[in-house]
C-alpha cells in the first residue's frame, strides 16, 4: 500500500508494462495463394446460321417494339393537339385541366405551339382528331404527317399571322399594356415570304413598266397639243388574260383645244 501511494506522489518509479511475447514464425513457404479453376461453361457455342436466326429474331422484337413507340407517339400528338386547340376555342364548352394542358404543351414542344399560335392570328382554323379517330393508329400518323407539312409549307398564313402579330403589339403598347412576345417565324418559312414578296414586286414592276406610254399628238384644227401618258390598268382592254393587256398599243391621250 505504501508503494503504490508513493508511486502515485512521483517518489519512486512506475513498473513499466510487461513485454508483448514474441509472435510465432510460421515455417511454411511464402507464396502465392492456390486459385480454384474456372468453372466449365455447359454453353455449347452456336453455329453461324444458328447466330443468324437468333439475331433476326431480335431485330424483329426490337422493330416491333418501335413501331408500339411510334403508334403511342402520333396519338399522344394527336390527342395533344386537340387538348390545346379546343383550350384556345372561345366557344369551348369546358375550361381545360392546367395539369392536361401542360402535359400537351410540353410534348409537342415550342415550335408546334408557335405554329399553333400563327394559326389563331390569322384566323385559320386547325383541325384535330375526335376520340374515335385517335383509335386508330393509321390516322394519329397521317394525321402527324399532314400537320408537320402544313407547318412546314404555310407561307401565306405565316405572313397572314406575322402582320396579325405586329397589330398586336402595336395596339398593345398603344394602350400601355406589355405587348406580347413576337411571333417567331420558321427560317425557312422567313425566306419563302421574302421570295414571294420579291416576286410580287417584279411582275408589279414588269405590269406598270408594259402599261406605260409616251407620246405627242395635235389636236384637231388646232396647235400640236402637249405629250401626254396614258395608263392603262389591267383588264381595261378587252383581252381575256390580264398578261395580254401589257401588249397592247396604249392609249393616246389627247390634250383639250379647239376642235
Amino acid at each position: 500500500m505504501l508503494t503504490k501511494l508513493l508511486q502515485f506522489a512521483g517518489l519512486t518509479p512506475a513498473p513499466q508494462p510487461p513485454a508483448r511475447p514474441l509472435s510465432r514464425r510460421s515455417d511454411k513457404p511464402v507464396g502465392p495463394r492456390p486459385t480454384k479453376p474456372a468453372p466449365v461453361s455447359d454453353v455449347v457455342p452456336l453455329t453461324p446460321a444458328e447466330q443468324a436466326v437468333r439475331d433476326a429474331v431480335k431485330a424483329e422484337q426490337r422493330a416491333a417494339t418501335l413501331a408500339r413507340q411510334a403508334e403511342e407517339a402520333d396519338k399522344l400528338f394527336a390527342r395533344s393537339i386537340g387538348v390545346i386547340v379546343r383550350h384556345h376555342n372561345p366557344a369551348r364548352e369546358m375550361e381545360t385541366n392546367a395539369k392536361t394542358l401542360a402535359d400537351a404543351e410540353r410534348f409537342v414542344g415550342p415550335e408546334v405551339l408557335e405554329f399553333l399560335r400563327a394559326m389563331r392570328l390569322a384566323a385559320v382554323p386547325v383541325p384535330f382528331l375526335g376520340p374515335d379517330l385517335l383509335l386508330l393508329p393509321h390516322r394519329c400518323a397521317a394525321y402527324r404527317i399532314e400537320f408537320t407539312r402544313l407547318r412546314e409549307t404555310s407561307v401565306e398564313d405565316w405572313d397572314r399571322a406575322w402582320l396579325a402579330s405586329l397589330r398586336e403589339r402595336s395596339d398593345a403598347t398603344k394602350i400601355g399594356e406589355t405587348p406580347p412576345p413576337e411571333l417567331d417565324v420558321p427560317g425557312p418559312i422567313q425566306e419563302a415570304i421574302a421570295k414571294a414578296a420579291a416576286e410580287k414586286a417584279a411582275r408589279l414592276a414588269k405590269r406598270i413598266a408594259g402599261g406605260t406610254g409616251t407620246t405627242g399628238t395635235t389636236g384637231a384644227g388646232g396647235n400640236a397639243g402637249a405629250t401626254g401618258t396614258a395608263v392603262i390598268p389591267p383588264g381595261t382592254t378587252g383581252s381575256k388574260d390580264p398578261k395580254d393587256a401589257t401588249e397592247e398599243e396604249p392609249e393616246t391621250y389627247v390634250p383639250p383645244g379647239p376642235k
